[in-house]
């Protein structure tokens, strides 16, 4: 059994954040035999695992691996009010350098662990109105 442990807390007070939605994207490495059967590199298989976190923040995920398997963790996490956070490696996240970070990688009976502190979201407020202008109930 392989573990994704990930801690969430508010950015604002740094209290635990209760109900955040935890997603982990676990990519599987893309072997030798891929390459030589002509699959695309860039297709390479994803488990998704999906949980929420308790009133202490927490959230623990387990992923079921074959012995000397070993995929990259790639998480995101959502919670009402606050900015989506996603791993540093995923696209759309602009880096410093040419490289984006390394996604840590869980093997077979080992588990990494998150910290994620999520920060507010902007607050939107305004009235939504039909073609006629008039505002809708």
């Amino acid at each position: 059994m392989s573990e994704v442990h990930v801690s969430v807390t508010d950015g604002a007070s740094g209290l635990p954040l209760s109900r955040a939605e935890v997603v982990a994207f676990l990519i599987h490495a893309v072997g030798k035999d891929h390459a030589e059967a002509g699959l695309d590199p860039d297709r390479r298989r994803v488990d998704t695992l999906v949980g929420s976190t308790d009133d202490t923040g927490r959230c623990s995920l387990t992923a079921e691996l074959a012995r000397g398997d070993s995929v990259e963790v790639w998480p995101v996490v959502r919670a009402s009010g606050h900015t989506e956070w996603r791993a540093p490696q995923m696209r759309g996240i602009v880096w410093d350098g040419n490289e984006p970070p390394a996604a840590p990688i869980l093997g077979a009976s080992g588990s990494v662990r998150f910290d994620v502190v999520l920060r507010r979201g902007p607050t939107l407020r305004g009235t939504v109105k039909d073609v006629a202008g008039q505002p809708i109930a």
